[in-house]
């Protein structure tokens, strides 16, 4: 029975990654334009989508697991076993904790940055993590090269919050955080003496 459902499960898994993925590119183009003044500090869409897949991965881990353990019987396996037949385990067990390890570190890295940028981080946690050998996080390495001008690099003097570079009010308090000129109310750099667009002294 046990060995049935694993097989039903490698049939299905399969299938549901596929229509996942060509679900989250569609996802992702809508999201790319979007407004890019969004800096996802709220909920996400995706949050509860990626806890699904999480959920779904864990059971495919445990049925495998089971499935393992019933072919090989190793119920029957002594506690205290010779080195030869000990230290294959092990070295399994190692690789496959290297692995998950990595996997975590992954998904951590591009959690944070993506929220940094301005992107959904829980798209892009979705996407690095359950698009396979790696692809997902290739994607966002791609689509983060060409969004380095959303990077909330700077913060408000005021209140502290990361703001971008191309922003001229703090969407969290109101601050200005650029320097205008008082005639004519443009914009211009903290480094200029003379305002280019309407001639004023910005050093009176």
């Amino acid at each position: 029975m046990v060995k049935m459902m694993f097989m039903t499960s490698m049939i299905i898994v399969p299938i549901a990654i596929l229509a996942g993925i060509g679900g989250i590119i569609y996802a992702i183009l809508k999201v790319m334009r979007k407004n890019d003044t969004e800096d996802y500090e709220g909920e996400s869409p995706f949050k509860k989508l990626f806890y699904v897949f999480l959920a779904i991965l864990a059971v495919i881990l445990v049925l495998f697991l089971i499935s393992i353990s019933i072919d090989f019987g190793w119920g029957n396996i002594p506690l205290y076993g010779t080195m030869s037949s000990i230290i294959p385990s092990i070295i399994c067990l190692l690789m496959f904790g290297g692995l998950f390890v990595v996997w975590i570190l992954i998904g951590r890295f591009v959690y944070y940055d993506a929220k940094k940028r301005g992107m959904d981080p829980w798209l892009w946690l979705l996407v690095v993590m359950f698009v396979p050998n790696f692809i997902g996080l290739i994607i966002y390495l791609i689509v983060r090269s060409s969004n380095n001008t959303k990077f909330y690099n700077k913060r408000c003097s005021k209140c502290g919050s990361n703001v971008r570079e191309d922003y001229n009010i703090c969407p969290n308090c109101g601050e200005d955080l650029k320097k205008k000129c008082e005639y004519c109310g443009q914009v211009v750099d903290e480094n200029w003496n003379i305002c280019p667009h309407c001639g004023n002294n910005l050093n009176k």
